[in-house]
């Protein structure tokens, strides 16, 4: 008679046992699915970001060349400085600097400052 006793005793308690395991099962499986989710989603913003950043590489792989003073982008027609295009491998736009008159005198770097033509 008392094994009938133990006999339902420990097949409650293994009830008891499989329905916390059950939905422990549960809680992990519906984590799972969040971080899934959360993945997908982080998957699809990366996706958009390195396609905007191929975009944005092709628009800076423009054709330059270098005239012996600085470099100019064949397309926009800008001069670029050769010490933060070249050493930095940057692309820093060198500005016009005019003499009192507001003529131009020649074109100097806003990063590094250095005058790199004297126009006559």
């Amino acid at each position: 008679m008392l094994g009938i006793f133990e006999k339902l005793i420990n097949e409650h308690g293994s009830s008891t046992i499989q329905k916390e395991r059950i939905q422990l099962i549960k809680e992990q499986y519906e984590d799972l699915e969040r971080k899934l989710k959360t993945s997908e989603e982080k998957n699809i913003l990366l996706k958009k970001e390195n396609e905007n950043l191929i975009i944005e590489n092709k628009k800076l792989k423009r054709d330059f060349y270098f005239d012996g003073h600085v470099y100019w982008d064949r397309v926009s027609r800008f001069p670029y400085c050769p010490r933060c295009y070249g050493e930095d491998k940057r692309i820093q736009m060198v500005v016009m600097d005019t003499d009192t008159n507001g003529a131009l005198d020649g074109y100097c770097c806003l990063t590094c400052g250095i005058k790199h033509i004297d126009l006559p």
